[in-house]
């Protein structure tokens, strides 16, 4: 787990109900996005997803829960998940997106934003494509075929 790096990103604007939430219920709404958002990579293979946000970690194992963390827990035990906490300042980049000001999500003309995001956000280098593309070849799924 030394040498992470990004591979993509995700952000939305949380909805006007959404800012009332608790912090961890926004946590969740974050995590279970980001899982949404990903779920091709996610179904099917044991993932961690790395927070700061500590008490995060322990929603599924909490007990007793009802309301909207209730309905987070679940929504996160269909999956094969493990949350570790990790120091926000240890974190480099992730906040990027959440510190993104772009478009309310009224706005009558949306590929504005979409493409600011794409041309301010590119974190993706030609070693880490190529890095994927081998290990890819190295996939015991690829050696099926």
């Amino acid at each position: 787990m030394q040498n992470l790096h990004p591979i993509a990103f995700a952000s939305r604007k949380l909805i006007k109900a959404e800012r009332n939430y608790a912090l961890i219920e926004i946590e969740a709404v974050g995590l279970i996005f980001a899982l949404t958002q990903f779920r091709t990579y996610v179904l099917g293979t044991h993932t961690t997803c790395i927070t700061d946000h500590r008490r995060l970690t322990n929603i599924l194992t909490l007990r007793d829960l009802f309301g909207r963390l209730a309905k987070f827990q679940l929504a996160i035990q269909k999956l094969d998940i493990e949350i570790r906490y990790r120091e926000g300042r240890l974190n480099d980049g992730c906040d990027a997106l959440s510190r993104y000001i772009g478009q309310e999500a009224n706005d009558p003309k949306p590929e504005r934003k979409k493409k600011a995001v794409l041309e301010n956000i590119n974190f993706v280098t030609l070693n880490a494509i190529k890095e994927i593309q081998h290990q890819s070849l190295l996939s015991p799924l690829r050696l099926m075929e």
